[in-house]
């Protein structure tokens, strides 16, 4: 009986696709984690910054609602408004401040058995970013 000698099994190329596929998943892992972080951080930012509007707009539909308690006691008092409330004409307006939400200017026509919002806008302080990563070319 005639014994068939096997070629010896080659593993070079093996171990290199191997090592470079490992390589591969690794960096995808590592990016994959650096952008899991990246959505965290925004998805609290943006959680904290809607915490904020709610309670502006809270603060807004509170004041609405004393406000139409006042004008159901009396309907032409100009005393007696709540907050820093202001009558111009068939117009009452106020600036309600909402702490780091910003300022909710709020506007409310009054038209006949009721009133009607004509103004709802919550405005924020914008403050500049001091400073930004922005590559500025080749160094002379």
């Amino acid at each position: 009986m005639e014994r068939k000698e096997r070629a010896p099994l080659r593993t070079g190329a093996l171990t290199l696709l191997l090592t470079v596929t490992a390589l591969c998943l690794a960096v995808l892992a590592v990016l994959a984690l650096v952008t899991a972080r990246a959505d965290l951080v925004l998805a609290r930012r943006g959680a904290a910054q809607l915490t904020r509007t709610a309670a502006a707009d809270n603060a807004g539909q509170q004041w609405l609602a004393a406000l139409d308690a006042a004008l159901l006691a009396d309907p032409a008092r100009e005393q007696g408004l709540p907050g820093d409330a202001r009558r111009e004409g068939s117009t009452i307006r106020a600036d309600l401040d909402c702490g780091e939400a910003g300022v909710l200017h709020a506007a409310v026509a009054l038209e006949d058995g009721g009133w009607r919002v004509t103004r709802w806008q919550l405005e924020r302080p914008w403050q500049p970013e001091e400073r930004l990563d922005v590559w500025e070319g080749p160094g002379e």
